[in-house]
């Protein structure tokens, strides 16, 4: 896990090496972090089409993908407007076990690096005992395969 303070370094580095941050807390913490440069909020919620909601895994898991890369295609970074790439509901990713090859492969740069925000960790007390909670799977999910660079926590 990294520090507040290696964030606003890495911030005001010249170029990045297509960083991949997982920050854990509340979005409004993080921003103040990012005041200097670009950003752009996606939530991956938002690439589907609440009309035509997919049941089955297999198929979310490839419209995910699908949509994700051409999204992520379309935003182009330049050299003059390095650009944070915030990702709301980064648990999507888990849970159809899309991964983040694609921000490498499409958005990641040297003026481009993107941040999975997971905002919160649940306790033993929210849940009935009929569930179980793993408050850290997450978390663990991004960082035990090695998928991202940096952990980062507010």
């Amino acid at each position: 896990m990294q520090t507040h303070d290696e964030l606003v370094k890495l911030v005001t580095q010249r170029t990045w090496d297509k960083e991949l941050i997982l920050w854990c807390g509340p979005e409004p913490k993080l921003l103040p972090f990012l005041a200097t440069i670009h950003v752009e909020i996606l939530d991956l919620l938002d690439l589907f089409e609440p009309a035509s909601i997919l049941v089955d895994d297999d198929e979310v898991r490839q419209h995910l993908s699908q949509s994700l890369r051409q999204h992520l295609r379309s935003i182009s970074p330049v050299a003059t407007k390095r650009t944070a790439l915030i990702v709301r509901s980064a648990g999507l990713l888990a849970r159809y076990r899309v991964g983040v090859q694609n921000f490498y492969d499409w958005f990641c740069n040297d003026f481009a690096m993107a941040i999975l925000l997971v905002e919160g960790r649940c306790s033993e007390s929210e849940w009935p005992d009929e569930v179980e909670c793993a408050p850290d799977r997450l978390v663990e999910y991004f960082t035990d395969s090695g998928m991202i660079k940096r952990l980062i926590e507010a």
